[in-house]
Formats: structure tokens, C-alpha cells, sequence
């Protein structure tokens, strides 16, 4: 199968890169993998059509996982602003829920077995700061949240090297799902 297409160096460092490694490391999944890379190689993995208008860009975290926020009663910090941006924020909220999820899936095999705290994230999120258009934002967070769940496989099986092939089926499965919508089983 071919890869999902690239150009310029930016692209190229990434969905690209990622799904070329990601395809060599799974080659039984090749065909899966370059269908899902075709699906968020657009933009990010948000299409055009569903960008949401620059005036709406706000300040991302980039990096907005459980393990980079503590709570203490009524009190949250952030940390590790490293990879801190402007853009959608569709993005932070997909990057924490697919970690949260992700974290559940090496934890108990069930990527959907810790639910609750991704469900109540996007909730409080939805209910502080709501979107002018919800349903076009949370197809925006599922289309995301394929990237995240794939990027995750990338980074277990390419950067860890885990030779855990056998985790390729679930993680393909559930980008599927995003790609298609979906965000909570």
C-alpha cells in the first residue's frame, strides 16, 4: 500500500513519517494504516472544511496529558508548556482524552476502560468554554483523536520499540472509530 502523501518538511516530520515507520513496523496492517493516514494527513488530521475560524484559535498546551496536570481540591496546575501553541482547541481536549485512554489500555487491556474522566474533561469543557458549532467541535476532537491514538501506536512500537505487534489491532480498530466520529465507546 502507499503511504499517505507528503510535501513540504513540515508534513514530512509529520502523520507522514509517523505512518511510513508505523507501516513497516506492522506490515501485515500496511493497508489499514495508509487508509487511516490518508484520513488525517489533511491538515492535521482536521479537514478544511471542518477548521474552526482563525479567530477562534486559542492557546494550546500540546502536550495535555493526566501526567502534566495535578489537582489538589479546587485547584488545577499545567505543566511542561514545552510544545505549548495557537491553534484549535479540539486538539488538547483529543490529546487528553486518547492519553487517558491509551494509559487505560496498558493498564487493563480496554482502551475505553477509563471512560469516565475523558467523558467529564470534555463535558466541563464543553460546559466552561462552549463551541459556536458543538457538533462540527466534536467531530473536530474524534478526527483528532484518531492522530493521537495512532501517534501512540507510533511511539510504542517505533520509538519504544516494544515489538508488540499484537497491540496494532485495537489501536488501528479504535482510529478507525475516531476517523469515523466516534470518541467514547
Amino acid at each position: 500500500p502507499d503511504p499517505p502523501p507528503v510535501g513540504d518538511p513540515a508534513r514530512e516530520a509529520g502523520a507522514g513519517r509517523f505512518i511510513r515507520e508505523l507501516m513497516a513496523a506492522v506490515p501485515p496492517q500496511g493497508d489499514r494504516i495508509a487508509a487511516l493516514g490518508r484520513q488525517i494527513a489533511d491538515e492535521g488530521a482536521v479537514p478544511s472544511s471542518h477548521a474552526p475560524p482563525s479567530s477562534r484559535a486559542v492557546l494550546l498546551h500540546g502536550d495535555f496529558h493526566p501526567r502534566n496536570v495535578f489537582i489538589d481540591g479546587d485547584r488545577v496546575t499545567a505543566i511542561d508548556f514545552d510544545q505549548c501553541t495557537t491553534g484549535d482547541p479540539a486538539r488538547d481536549v483529543a490529546y487528553l482524552i486518547a492519553q487517558i485512554q491509551v494509559d487505560a489500555f496498558f493498564r487493563s487491556g480496554d482502551l475505553h476502560r477509563h471512560d469516565a474522566p475523558g467523558r467529564a474533561a470534555l463535558a466541563t469543557y464543553l460546559g466552561r468554554r462552549p463551541p459556536p458549532e458543538p457538533d462540527a467541535f466534536l467531530a473536530r476532537v474524534a478526527r483528532w483523536r484518531a492522530r493521537w491514538i495512532l501517534e501512540s501506536l507510533h511511539y510504542e512500537l517505533c520509538v519504544l520499540r516494544t515489538r508488540r505487534p499484537e497491540i496494532a489491532p485495537a489501536f488501528l480498530g479504535e482510529a478507525e472509530r475516531a476517523a469515523a466520529g466516534e470518541i467514547f465507546a
